[in-house]
């Protein structure tokens, strides 16, 4: 990472905003933004296909990232499992804080679990009726 000129110090931050602090409202446009703009060759490409147009629907979804390959399924995943370590994360600070008697186990175990269960309703939601799984 190169030196930021404006601020006179070399150091670390983010990237995602101009004066390099982390925002909420920038975490969040990085992980929906969508890398093609509308004028990009890539959707001229799509539009010019010559072949059946569902091969064109296709290659459209593909683009915008919306089948289901192995990346994305492990990108989700990622997801899964870093929204449930924050919960676990947050539940042991409220028990430290309010004092509860409660142990919650091991943050890695309880989201590696949780993780689990959400991946597992994921995949079963069409499947048929829903089952509810006790998540301690």
């Amino acid at each position: 990472m190169k030196p930021n000129p404006v601020l006179d110090v070399d150091g670390v931050g983010w990237q995602a905003t101009k004066d390099r602090k982390f925002t909420v409202k920038s975490a969040y446009l990085l992980q929906t933004s969508f890398p093609y703009g509308p004028h990009d060759i890539i959707w001229k490409v799509i539009q010019r296909f010559r072949g059946l147009q569902r091969i064109r629907t296709f290659l459209w979804l593909v683009c915008r990232g919306q089948v289901m390959t192995n990346a994305e399924r492990d990108n989700r995943d990622w997801n899964l499992i870093f929204g449930a370590a924050i919960w676990n994360i947050w539940r042991h600070r409220d028990a430290i804080v309010f004092n509860s008697s409660e142990d919650y186990g091991s943050i890695v175990a309880q989201s590696r679990h949780l993780q689990e269960i959400s991946a597992s309703a994921l995949t079963h939601t069409a499947a048929g009726p829903t089952t509810v799984i006790p998540i301690a």
